[in-house]
């Protein structure tokens, strides 16, 4: 597993494009602490992210089963109405920037390679995969209650 990835993205300030390459280093326990609080926020959203993709709830367990991480990553640019404070902090805490400055300079394409590269160095694939598996288990239970 690596810890650290190096990213190269495309910034965009006062009107000019600047490559830059940014360091995704693995969290340390106090920001891995903030950035795992992030994501359970963003986990939090998942019956309205389900919903606004149009997976029936009955197709929710067959549908988080089956989602690879790359899937995921690839819902993330429709669903960001939902998800946006949540997606720019955790970009913003594992890439170590400021939150203004990801709002500000880095487009989503770039985010999403840090998303990526966030997820992958801090081995958060298989933790968000278990959470979303337990958490659909738990609204399932409730609803046929």
């Amino acid at each position: 597993m690596e810890r650290i990835k190096k990213v190269t993205i495309d910034t965009i300030e006062n009107e000019e494009v600047k490559q830059e390459t940014i360091a995704v280093k693995k969290a340390p326990l106090g920001k891995w602490a903030k950035l795992t609080t992030t994501i359970r926020k963003l986990l939090n959203s998942l019956p309205e992210m389900l919903d606004r993709l149009g997976v029936k709830e009955e197709d929710r367990e067959e549908f988080l089963s089956n989602l690879t991480a790359d899937k995921a990553i690839g819902f993330v640019p429709e669903l960001l109405d939902i998800v946006a404070d949540e997606f720019i902090n955790i970009v913003a805490l594992g890439a170590d920037l400021e939150t203004e400055y990801v709002k500000e300079c880095i487009g989503l394409d770039d985010s999403l390679l840090l998303f990526e590269a966030i997820v992958e160095v801090n081995s958060f694939k298989k933790e968000a995969v278990e959470v979303g598996k337990k958490l659909l288990a738990q609204l399932t239970s409730k609803l046929k209650k």
